[in-house]
């Protein structure tokens, strides 16, 4: 019994920390798409939603039926065009690592 709660614990500590690096990377492209004045207009949703269901099928044809599931799309193109800005400006540097900062 011990020994399954560990696991379920263990499980809580990495489900968290993923929890906590997907809000992050979401709010950091937020952050760059509104700088950027990234959006997707209609027709460019469209066009994407057309894609999917022809990939999909029926069933995600019912799915994007739902506001919800339309505005989710719309919000992952803007993330990945946003995503697509950050790294088409990075620039890679090579750089010997810092020491660990004392806590």
């Amino acid at each position: 019994q011990d020994q399954a709660i560990q696991l379920v614990e263990r499980n809580l500590d990495g489900l968290r920390g993923a929890a906590d690096f997907q809000v992050r990377r979401h709010l950091v492209l937020e952050a760059i798409a509104r700088q950027e004045k990234i959006d997707v207009d209609e027709d460019e949703l469209a066009a994407a939603i057309v894609a999917k269901i022809q990939e999909r099928g029926e069933k995600a044809a019912k799915l994007y039926e739902r506001p919800e599931m339309r505005e989710a799309e719309r919000l992952d193109m803007i993330e990945k065009k946003a995503l697509s800005v950050l790294i088409e400006s990075a620039s890679i540097v090579d750089a010997a690592p810092e020491a660990p900062r004392p806590s």
